[in-house]
């Protein structure tokens, strides 16, 4: 059973109104439905730092003894969103420098 909602009104405390309730509901449920949004853009914004710390290994006159392993860490990055659970993301691992 859900516990009863109440507000202070003028230092008194009072139960919601069932309009107040149902408003209470709809704010619940509108985030609660924006979860999958905001761990979407969450993962996007990381996976573009981690991007933006490594484009210097991708600057041509940076020659690297691993630079296949660095293409290929960037490729899974900008492949992230579609390849993994946006709320709980595995990373690929960062290649030595």
């Amino acid at each position: 059973q859900e516990m009863a909602r109440n507000k202070l009104v003028n230092g008194v405390v009072v139960p919601l109104s069932a309009e107040e309730e149902a408003e209470h509901n709809a704010l619940i449920a509108a985030w609660d439905d924006g979860a999958d949004a905001r761990a979407m853009t969450a993962l996007r914004e990381e996976r573009n730092a981690k991007l933006a710390v490594s484009d210097w290994t991708q600057n041509r006159d940076v020659k690297l003894s691993n630079d296949d392993e660095w293409k290929s860490y960037r490729a899974a990055l900008r492949d992230l969103p579609k390849n993994t659970d946006p709320a709980n993301p595995t990373w690929p691992t960062e290649p030595s420098q």
